[in-house]
């Protein structure tokens, strides 16, 4: 899924099947490469917005805590478009966490079929690439 890097079911039971084929076969060695889409970076952000959110509201409940346990006091306090803006940090979305998404994918991969017993020198990763297809993302394993 987009932004996720937790394997699918489906993904367990084929790489079972992946594990079961390369311990038959001790010379195969696969590559695991790519491992994100143009679909991670929305969806990245959607999910950092999404913190971001409830770190806010975290935030204005400890405010509205303290406030109710200080005496009243006149002073001039921005209003709260203005304390959201000041308090609310642009958030960006970079290549390099996109391609350390797909790394994390290709490195769950690697280690799902070392836990079954696959030899780790069995499973070489590629560097990290982006998909420009908007699909799914994926590993792409080859031989």
């Amino acid at each position: 899924s987009p932004g996720q890097k937790a394997l699918s079911k489906e993904m367990n039971v084929y790489l079972g099947k992946v594990h079961h084929l390369l311990s038959e076969r001790k010379g195969i060695h696969i590559k695991l490469c790519v491992g994100a889409s143009a679909l991670d970076k929305p969806a990245l952000m959607k999910a950092a917005l999404a913190r971001q959110a409830e770190q806010l509201k975290k935030a204005e409940k400890m405010r509205t805590q303290q406030a109710d346990n200080q005496p009243l006091q006149t002073t001039l306090t921005p209003n709260s478009t203005q304390k959201s803006e000041m308090l609310t940090p642009k958030i960006i979305i970079t290549k390099q966490q996109v391609l350390k998404l797909a790394r994390q994918r290709q490195e769950r991969i690697k280690r799902t079929l070392i836990k079954l017993g696959t030899s780790s020198e069995q499973v070489i990763l590629c560097q990290p690439s982006i998909s420009k297809q908007r699909k799914q993302p994926h590993v792409e394993m080859g031989f």
